[in-house]
């Protein structure tokens, strides 16, 4: 691969079957071609790597020997990238022909921000919010702002979230590498607020560009409330409590996000799936004194928390553009760790 170009694209394939193809028409469609691919084939069964038509050179695809998962194959397909920037890109996520130019503008106009965050769009129906950029609560909780709200209540102008969805997620190159990309360990689901905390408390910032469409199925590979899905979310939730929260927030958070998951799985007692909730929460619950004592000896955990810990809330269901989901609004032409200088 070169260094020639401003980004460099991972898509993390596990039988993704037809909508891998129609994600890299999407990207050769983009105007902005100042980006290379990497398509990392995750050892899938159905053999949706092997009949792929790529547009030209600038397109790859990298086999490994078994599933790292989305967090271990992002990091496969990102190393040794020498681009500017890296994205990743779910492959059932389409970007917009004007995706690239708008996250360049963005990023001319504010560059002091280490992550991009686009406007995430449901596939199927375009009028509604798959995602404004991924929120934290104080308590633990994590979801993507916005979703399946209707895209009239998306901010329509560049704003500061906390991190953007792994789905479609632009991250500067050295940052990435400074924070060792995802953690390899979640395997699938929540690295990305992972590793959203973690640059948030290296002091770095997302900005939301809501020009920058991507058109997003969401679960492509697996049916809601697959036992993967709700396994790998409660347990790395867990994990992202254990693993960055400051103390006195961590002592807070832990029994709170406990309790209102106990709550969660009583409230839905009908719905399939539940015992599988219990095993990644318990899982999480067993690891966390684990994952403590380990981040005391982090040099990475012990030397990147130069800002205080960011925790953007979703204050309204009803009308993003009224909601702290946009910790603000940024106007003008430069802007410093979120901050505005003449």
């Amino acid at each position: 691969m070169s260094d020639r170009f401003w980004a460099r694209v991972v898509i993390v394939a596990f039988n993704s079957g037809k909508v891998l193809q129609k994600c890299i028409d999407h990207l050769d469609c983009v105007k902005d071609q100042d980006f290379e691919v990497v398509i990392v084939d995750n050892n899938p069964i159905d053999g949706s790597t092997d009949n792929l038509s790529l547009p030209n050179d600038r397109y790859t695809v990298l086999k490994s020997k078994k599933n790292n998962g989305f967090s271990g194959g992002s990091n496969l397909g990102a190393a040794g990238a020498n681009t500017e920037w890296i994205f990743t890109l779910n492959p059932d996520a389409f970007v917009n022909k004007n995706w690239l130019n708008e996250c360049k503008l963005a990023i001319k106009k504010f560059p002091n921000y280490g992550m991009i965050s686009p406007l995430l769009l449901n596939e199927k129906d375009h009028s509604i919010i798959d995602g404004c950029g991924d929120v934290l609560s104080l308590f633990g909780h994590s979801w993507r702002g916005g979703y399946q709200q209707t895209a009239n209540n998306a901010p329509q102008e560049y704003c500061q979230v906390f991190a953007p969805s792994g789905a479609c997620a632009g991250y500067r190159r050295d940052l990435f590498q400074k924070a060792s990309g995802f953690d390899s360990s979640f395997f699938c689901y929540k690295e990305d607020v992972d590793l959203g905390l973690r640059l948030n408390r290296m002091g770095e910032t997302c900005i939301y560009v809501p020009k920058a469409i991507v058109y997003h199925i969401g679960s492509s590979t697996l049916e809601d409330r697959h036992p993967i899905i709700l396994y790998y979310s409660y347990r790395n939730n867990m994990f992202v409590i254990a693993k960055n929260f400051p103390v006195i927030n961590l002592i807070i958070a832990l029994p709170i996000f406990t309790t209102s998951v106990l709550w969660i799985i009583l409230r839905n007692l009908h719905l399939k799936g539940n015992a599988h909730i219990v095993r990644g929460l318990a899982v999480g619950l067993v690891q966390t004194p684990f994952l403590i004592f380990k981040r005391i000896f982090n040099p990475l955990l012990k030397t990147s928390t130069k800002s205080s810990i960011y925790f953007p809330m979703n204050a309204s269901r009803n009308d993003l553009r009224e909601s702290s989901i946009c910790n603000r609004v940024i106007k003008g032409s430069v802007a410093v760790r979120g901050e505005m200088t003449p």
